[in-house]
């Protein structure tokens, strides 16, 4: 018994013309840019929109990364501000016993590693008295600003009630 298989191909125009390699039931392939629509091209408003609606996400986008800098900046100097805090306080709580200068001369070097005896400046320590007078300064200028704020709204009531007496009396 023999089977025959029929198998239909596509009828080609006479015009047409044939595959290089003659294999027949090939279909000719399009192009990508052929089978695009053409309607793709958005119009200016959208485009406009589409910009626009960008713009606001870099901004946003930006926004967000400053303010994240921002806390980076402020937690660094707090971590240095509160680093300095317990420097000084441990240098305030630190047991201080004078010892005459001439006694240090004559101990060795052995001895004084064994004391613990280390040279600071007599009084209030350095750090302190800077970190202070610092407090100090900036509380100053504080007090100059409140009571030079004091003066300029005495100066204006004063104006206001002067003019006032001027237009009541004429």
């Amino acid at each position: 018994m023999k089977v025959t298989m029929s198998t239909t191909l596509p009828q080609s125009t006479p015009f047409a013309p044939r595959n290089v390699s003659g294999r027949v039931w090939k279909e000719k392939k399009t192009k990508v840019s052929t089978m695009r629509a053409a309607s793709v091209r958005k119009s200016y408003e959208e485009r406009m929109q589409d910009r626009q609606m960008l713009k606001v996400a870099k901004e946003h986008a930006q926004e967000l990364k400053d303010a994240k800098l921002r806390a980076k900046e402020e937690a660094k100097q707090r971590r240095i501000e509160q680093e300095e805090r317990r420097r000084i306080n441990t240098l305030k709580a630190e047991v201080v016993q004078s010892v005459s200068s001439r006694k240090v001369k004559r101990m060795s070097k052995k001895q004084l590693r064994a004391s613990g005896i280390t040279m600071r400046a007599t009084g209030l320590i350095p750090a302190i008295v800077a970190a202070e007078a610092k407090k100090t300064a900036e509380y100053q200028a504080e007090q100059r600003a409140a009571a030079k704020a004091a003066l300029e709204a005495k100066a204006a009531e004063a104006t206001a009630a002067a003019a006032s007496t001027d237009s009541a009396s004429a």
